[in-house]
């Protein structure tokens, strides 16, 4: 019965991750082209100060929203009776 649960647990989070991986790509992507970031390459800055200072914090509040509502959507989808 454990072993059951588990495994209906993990197939909940594997369906999930590939939409995070997908949404962090296309957010960093489109935060890379702004003007922050082309200013900050200007004045000498690296590519992991760039991406610690500017691009996952900016991506950060998307992806918090997001995971929010997967959570909620993941304990409506556990708690349905099963047929």
């Amino acid at each position: 019965m454990r072993a059951s649960r588990l495994f209906h647990e993990l197939h909940l989070a594997r369906g999930d991750g590939s939409y995070f991986v997908r949404l962090a790509r296309s957010l960093s992507l489109t935060i890379r082209e702004n003007d922050y970031i082309m200013a900050a390459r200007a004045i000498g800055a690296g590519q992991l100060q760039l991406i610690a200072h500017h691009v996952f914090p900016n991506a950060l509040y998307a992806l918090i929203v997001v995971a929010t509502l997967y959570i909620a959507t993941a304990i409506r989808t556990e708690g349905e009776p099963r047929r």
